[in-house]
């Protein structure tokens, strides 16, 4: 990503938040599954590798803590058809803690589907309350109707945000062999930002927020953006300058995957309210 400046680099999931273990008091239990994805046009191996370790994982952990519904059916209508349809909106009971295996392989079925299958083992723990849900869009434009997971180069970048609740958020953007730190970015104070209780957001808008933008050198990448809330404060990790390959624009701090991956691990066991959504992105040169 670039600050106007912010470039958004190739991304690579090579591992799915993967987490070592480290000296808690949370019970945690061993949970393991296997899951796979059709892969579809368009997609690319990286985003089925992703979609099809987070189905395995979320399997994995309904497996021992089975799924709850917390808001009863939502009734939908379609405005063009008038039908209507009733959705349960549930949560699996329980949280991930690390991940000991992962493993990923592509096949190919006697029809001559492509599919990515992926077998996760890993701790997990209990939830004791349902997570708390808030809304994380990406969008080309600074207004909440110009949401989209598919850029162009030179597109402006933005993150439409809402919560129930006051807290703090935050926003990685993880490539291929790094995470940048979207948000805190230069000059805030702390290792997030304070949001209000059903405040609507366009992060990023704010008069001393860098001027983000999509860019590849690739016809085109897929990039995983991380957006992180708490009713809690928390720390920021440890980040490091990159140096621009122009004079024109500035690139934000960032750190490895690994210690991401160690970094949001240690906040999730601290916090359990904390959550966290990952949206995938891809960027295009046309």
């Amino acid at each position: 990503m670039k600050n106007k400046s912010f470039a958004l680099l190739p991304f690579l999931i090579l591992s799915l938040f993967t987490t070592h273990s480290w000296a808690q008091k949370v019970k945690t239990v061993k949970v393991e599954a296997t899951e796979q994805i059709e892969i579809e046009d368009g997609m690319t191996i990286e985003e089925a590798k992703y979609l099809a370790l987070l189905k395995a994982r979320e399997q994995a952990l309904e497996n021992v803590f089975g799924r709850d519904i917390y808001q009863g059916n939502v009734m939908t209508i379609d405005e063009r058809s008038g039908e209507i349809t009733s959705v349960s909106e549930s949560y699996v009971k329980g949280s991930w803690v690390s991940t000991t295996y992962e493993s990923c392989e592509k096949i190919i079925d006697s029809r001559g589907n492509v599919w990515m299958r992926c077998s996760v083992k890993g701790r997990a723990k209990a939830l004791t309350k349902p997570p708390i849900h808030f809304l994380a869009e990406p969008l080309d434009c600074p207004d909440k109707r110009c949401k989209t997971s598919a850029f162009l180069n030179d597109e402006d970048f933005f993150v439409y945000f809402q919560s129930p609740v006051k807290g703090f958020v935050a926003a990685y953007l993880m490539m291929e062999d790094q995470v940048q730190c979207l948000m805190p970015y230069e000059g805030m104070e702390g290792g997030s930002m304070v949001v209000e209780a059903d405040k609507e957001y366009v992060l990023f808008s704010e008069k001393q927020a860098p001027d983000y933008f999509m860019y590849t050198e690739k016809n085109m990448e897929t990039d995983l953006l991380v957006v992180i809330f708490s009713p809690q404060d928390f720390s920021k990790p440890i980040l490091n300058e990159d140096k621009p390959e122009s004079d024109h624009y500035e690139l934000p701090k960032q750190l490895t995957i690994e210690e991401f991956q160690k970094w949001l691990g240690r906040q999730r066991a601290a916090y359990e309210d904390l959550a966290v959504k990952n949206i995938v992105v891809t960027i295009s040169k046309n």
